[in-house]
């Protein structure tokens, strides 16, 4: 069944299912996630689909049996299929990481937070490296197989993990030989069911989804009088299948295994028992070949490509997991024209962040950000930062600058240091008095340098105090120059798109995609001529730039047409 006949077999019992249940809410979902698997055929979305029809099953509506399960499964398989390009083959990122922010909030559990902050670490090391990464550390250097990861733990670590890890193994593996000598086949029957689904699980990123043995680990097993004898011919079929694409140095073991099966109906259980825990370590070992082999032959922008994408999915799930599709749409959707009837994604941001409210990914917040834009809340905080950074800095230049009797950006340079290191990353609140102490550190730049007398002094400090307010004409009128100048070259002068170079091929290749180098003039915005203001505004159009090429690609065809 190709996947539009799925589709359609599964939208048609769902309708059925809404007459008979016009008041479920998880049907009209799963149909939604149906409607963008048409535009978009993701592996994220068949996961959440396959989801809801669990859900479905739960509660009785999708019949575990017949034509409703068969559905299921053959979109478990889908979903499981691997993707064009590189399959993860058990490659880890392995990060010794700066420290970077991390997302809190009271109300949720530690768990959630955890993967909150792991997808928000993966988005961050994949969207700027040198933000996350020691100095001197690529991207290529922190990609590891599990094997060369495992070597970098303590022994004593490794120690108390084996212990724990064997009594574990050895209980289970004790089970599955007692159930497998039992002389009732049904028993038999169920334990093999669950080793095979181990094994399915274990193979299903080294074999296609399609060839038969893997619809046979997949599918429940067919009653028979000698369930260990089927077997044998399963694990044989499947060494076989592994033997073809394995390393040569992996050949002996796998004969080996095929050889234990050749034994007598009293030896059988366990040689069935061996064979399956040999598959499973083989199938790591086999995993762990092909990431070595695969990392061996990156450069480093086919990493950063690679991980690029991990994130964008990573990214897209999480959001996915924690809110439905159309919870996420109508969310965004509010967002958008919230102050901008025309829905225009750059004025809305625009807008977000030129406000006196902090941007934030979780209510309560005056400036609350829709989940799709959830792990950019760090980066747009920062870069409203840089933006009150910048206007501060021109207001600062427009009182001080019949005064100056230096070159004004060496100035300048003294003010920005002062700011910029007051620019913060995270959401955290700077204390009142180290914001009045950065402020009498810039009346004091502005005092040097007009080298007025004693008693004008205070009155340049009341004056500048007086400019720093958001509410100032001058403030105002050079954050709105900024903010309309900004917003003006994102409208009219896209970056380029990386859609572009793939549309032309009409295929992907994800070890193709190279980041388009992004070639930005320099805004001459009034007010903010100087050198260092200019080139700080070029830096915040690239970093905003780089978020919305990012967004893009994450939700092309779910909330973008």
């Amino acid at each position: 069944m190709n996947n539009r006949d799925l589709l359609n077999a599964i939208q048609k019992r769902l309708d059925s299912l809404l007459q008979t249940l016009p008041n479920h809410t998880t049907i009209p979902i799963a149909l939604e996630h149906v409607d963008v698997l048409r535009k978009d055929f993701n592996k994220d979305i068949c996961i959440a689909l396959a989801d809801k029809l669990v859900s479905l099953q739960a509660e009785r509506a999708w019949n575990e049996t017949g034509d409703d399960q068969r559905l299921l499964d053959e979109l478990r398989l889908v979903s499981r299929a691997p993707n064009d390009g590189v399959n993860d083959f058990d490659i880890r990122i392995y990060m010794p990481t700066r420290k970077i922010p991390q997302i809190r909030h009271p109300d949720f559990p530690m768990e959630l937070l955890d993967r909150i902050n792991e997808t928000y670490l993966l988005h961050t090391v994949a969207m700027d490296p040198s933000e996350v990464l020691p100095p001197g550390k690529s991207v290529l250097s922190v990609l590891s197989s599990r094997t060369r990861l495992n070597t970098s733990e303590p022994d004593s670590s490794k120690s108390l993990k084996q212990q724990v890890s064997d009594i574990m193994f050895k209980a289970f593996w004790d089970e599955a030989l007692e159930s497998l000598e039992s002389s009732i086949a049904a028993v038999q029957l169920a334990r093999l069911r669950l080793l095979y689904q181990d094994l399915h699980k274990a193979v299903e990123t080294l074999l296609p989804p399609t060839i038969p043995i893997m619809y046979t680990l997949f599918y429940p097993l067919s009653p028979t009088s000698s369930p260990l004898r089927s077997a044998s011919v399963h694990l044989k079929e499947l060494l076989s299948v592994l033997w073809e694409r394995c390393a040569p140095i992996r050949d002996e073991e796998f004969d080996r295994l095929i050889n234990r099966l050749n034994v007598s109906n009293e030896e059988l259980p366990r040689a069935c028992v061996e064979v399956v825990r040999g598959i499973l370590h083989m199938s790591d070992l086999m995993k762990n070949d092909m990431a070595d082999f695969i990392i061996g032959t990156w450069t480093e922008q086919d990493a950063l490509s690679w991980l690029r994408q991990q994130a964008i999915d990573r990214e897209r799930t999480s959001i996915l997991k924690m809110f439905t599709l159309s919870k996420v749409k109508e969310l965004y959707q509010i967002w958008l024209s919230e102050t901008d009837p025309e829905g225009s994604l750059v004025r809305r941001l625009i807008q977000a962040l030129g406000s006196n409210q902090p941007v934030s990914p979780f209510p309560p917040s005056m400036n609350l950000l829709p989940p799709p834009l959830m792990y950019f809340a760090f980066d747009f905080f920062r870069i409203q930062n840089l933006l009150q950074a910048l206007v501060i800095s021109a207001a600062l230049r427009s009182l001080a600058h019949r005064h100056l009797k230096e070159n004004t950006n060496d100035w300048l340079g003294r003010i920005w240091a002062l700011l910029e290191s007051g620019i913060k990353h995270d959401f955290q609140s700077i204390p009142d008095d180290t914001i009045e102490t950065r402020l009498i550190n810039l009346e004091d730049e502005v005092v040097n340098v007009s080298g007025v007398k004693d008693d004008e002094e205070q009155s340049l400090r009341e004056a500048v105090r007086r400019t720093l307010r958001v509410d100032d004409p001058v403030f105002k009128l050079l954050k709105k120059r900024l903010l309309d100048g900004i917003e003006n070259r994102l409208s009219i002068q896209p970056s380029p798109s990386r859609v572009l170079d793939l549309l032309r091929s009409g295929k992907t290749n994800l070890l193709s995609l190279k980041e388009p180098e992004i070639v930005e003039e320099e805004l001459v915005v009034k007010g903010f001529e100087e050198p260092i203001l200019m080139s700080n505004i070029r830096e915040v159009i690239l970093s905003l730039r780089r978020n919305l090429d990012w967004f893009n690609e994450t939700w092309k065809g779910t909330l973008i047409s």
